[in-house]
């Protein structure tokens, strides 16, 4: 079995109301949010904490808001975090997602399979983990 390599976490904030997480998990990893009046407010705060570090997690906005409520919504979702996050953009390519605001549902799990997550662990709070090998 191949060694598994460092682990690089991104956040998927689907909750509407996540103000205190968002400021809490955006300070330690990339964090990709949707939006809603709490958490336009919670990134522009987090924005202004992190803005002297050069090494500072990014945080990202989603134009429209994102609630993965089908298997076709959670592969744009997961998709856009490959795109800017995955082997081919990132150094360190993403190998484990932290999501708030959903559960591993079935169609989830499906999307996820399909980009090569294929262990879920299930949190509190409607929260889950997922993770690959890279």
């Amino acid at each position: 079995m191949p060694s598994r390599g460092p682990v690089s976490c991104v956040a998927i904030v689907l909750d509407p109301d996540s103000a205190e997480r968002i400021l809490d998990v955006g300070q330690r990893m990339d964090v990709w949010i949707s939006p809603s009046a709490e958490n336009r407010q919670a990134a522009a705060r987090l924005r202004k904490l992190l803005e002297n570090d050069p090494d500072a997690p990014v945080v990202t906005l989603w134009s429209q808001p994102r609630t993965g409520a089908s298997e076709e919504e959670w592969l744009g979702i997961l998709q856009t975090i490959e795109m800017h996050h995955g082997e081919y953009a990132a150094e360190k390519p993403v190998t484990e997602l932290h999501v708030f605001g959903a559960s591993p549902e079935p169609h989830v799990v499906a999307a996820l399979h399909a980009l090569g997550y294929t262990r879920v662990a299930i949190g509190d709070d409607s929260s889950f983990t997922a993770s690959r090998e890279v």
